[in-house]
């Protein structure tokens, strides 16, 4: 099996179901941020639409889609409002599972473990701009920035 990355996967995803079926949504915030986004020159600015920076009113949004018939895709911001979204019934997600596991021990969320399918994400190393750093905070750059970086494989 092709190792694709994982944004790559997702949008393809979307593009093959947009293009299956006229009644799918795509909202986000950070989608078609230009007008040479290739899902709005795709499908136009009435099926991809960027939302309020708001998660309540992505939600929001995304029910009354549904409620209307329309079949919704929406990348939202934050770990917080994805869980929400599913608990309202809105839809699916993939997310970490250390990010639900409260959620799915209490049974507010059903889990289910996707076969085979191995995620890499890059995590960075981020620090205030102007301030210095304590000699411990600097040992810990230095030792992260000094390890060789591990690609999947």
């Amino acid at each position: 099996m092709a190792e694709i990355p994982y944004i790559a996967a997702i949008e393809m995803a979307i593009h093959g179901e947009m293009e299956r079926d006229e009644s799918v949504l795509y909202f986000g915030q950070n989608i078609a941020t230009t007008e040479n986004d290739p899902f709005l020159q795709a499908f136009g600015a009435d099926r991809v639409r960027v939302t309020p920076i708001s998660e309540t009113a992505e939600i929001g949004i995304a029910i009354g889609a549904a409620l209307s018939g329309f079949r919704v895709v929406g990348e939202m911001g934050s770990t917080q409002a994805i869980k929400q979204a599913v608990r309202a019934g809105v839809g699916i997600a993939i997310i970490s599972k250390r990010a639900v596991e409260d959620e799915c021990r209490a049974g507010l969320l059903h889990c289910v473990k996707v076969k085979d399918l191995r995620v890499a994400r890059a995590f960075y190393l981020v620090t205030h701009r102007e301030r210095s750093r304590s000699p411990l905070a600097q040992a810990f750059v230095d030792f992260v920035e000094s390890e060789p970086l591990e690609r999947p494989s």
